[in-house]
């Protein structure tokens, strides 16, 4: 399917700016990897930061060697690099771009973002450069208003709606492809290969870097408690194991494996009782590997209640699991 991906960048930042000036912000700061996405259009895996003035067009900064395809993938035309070079330093030229938009006397209310994440990458001002920002700058007033972007990015607009069903779809054909070329004894990361090039094939511009490019788990793997990251690993699928693949599940959905003392017939007829139960739909079907279980991805309206609706299936024996993979046996 044809959508429209285009974002007016232009109006999220005026809309950016109108809030700077509520705030009293007269340069924002932003350090943040989504910040650097969200306003700039574009991936900036080194460590960069934004410059957004009140009036005008923002700067970005980034490190030397990326800079020029930075410029390249962004709608923003000032990106400029920084590196140990004579007067390159990052804090050099950042605190020299600041400085453009303050009054002689260097006073102003500089925006940054400060928190803490779970999240390595996510790019928080660091203790070092919020000090060496404030030895350059000593007549500012740093504060944190990481909550301005935070807020504004919660309201997604039609193209970006329409980028999120794009990529749903694309790792739809991704795990379809696993499905049909799964084979007991394959690896993991084989498995991450044949995903990864389905998905490639079809339009794909990433595979997550932060957890190891697509997540692949079998057997025991797939059942760590509270597990959310399980990068490829050379483990071989094994008959009867269940194998999960995290390019495949968005929010809302989960990985179902279904296993029956008894024939397929029981699973099958189990599964079309599942379709009846309402707010869970059945979004795809196949057996991953040999034995008498199958995997399904289930899309729920309601995640949290999934144990609880099926428990009260009258079919269901046991559920375990954890997170987007749940094992279920039959009685």
């Amino acid at each position: 399917m044809d959508y429209d991906y285009s974002i007016d960048h232009k109006k999220r930042l005026k809309d950016i700016q109108g809030k700077m000036e509520e705030e009293k912000i007269d340069v924002y700061l932003g350090s943040r990897l989504r910040t650097l996405s969200y306003v700039g259009d574009v991936f900036c895996p080194w460590r960069s930061f934004i410059v957004i003035p009140q009036n005008g067009e923002p700067s970005i900064f980034t490190f030397v060697i990326d800079a020029e395809r930075v410029r390249d993938d962004s709608w923003l035309d000032d990106v400029r690099g920084f590196g140990p070079l004579g007067g390159g330093h990052q804090i050099d030229v950042i605190t020299d771009e600041i400085l453009e938009y303050l009054p002689q006397n260097g006073n102003g209310r500089i925006g940054v973002e400060l928190g803490m994440s779970n999240y390595l990458p996510e790019g928080n001002l660091t203790t070092e450069e919020f000090k060496s920002i404030k030895s350059k700058l000593p007549n500012i007033e740093l504060v944190n208003a990481i909550y301005l972007i935070d807020e504004l990015s919660m309201y997604k607009t039609t193209g970006e709606i329409n980028r999120f069903r794009k990529a749903s779809d694309i790792v739809d054909i991704g795990h379809k492809a696993v499905l049909d070329q799964l084979e007991v004894g394959q690896t993991e990361t084989e498995i991450a290969g044949v995903a990864e090039h389905a998905m490639r094939k079809v339009g794909s511009e990433w595979a997550c870097s932060f957890t190891g490019g697509n997540e692949i788990a079998t057997g025991y793997r797939t059942a760590y408690a509270m597990g959310a990251c399980t990068p490829a690993t050379r483990k071989k699928t094994e008959t009867g194991e269940l194998a999960s693949g995290e390019e495949s599940l968005y929010q809302g959905e989960v990985g179902l494996e279904v296993k029956s003392s008894g024939d397929f017939g029981q699973v099958a007829r189990f599964l079309g009782c599942l379709r009846a139960v309402p707010d869970i739909e059945l979004k795809s079907l196949g057996t991953f590997v040999q034995g008498k279980s199958t995997a399904v991805v289930l899309d729920i309206t309601e995640p949290l209640r999934l144990l609880e609706i099926l428990m009260e299936i009258p079919a269901v024996k046991e559920v375990s699991g954890n997170g987007n993979n749940i094992k279920l046996v039959l009685k």
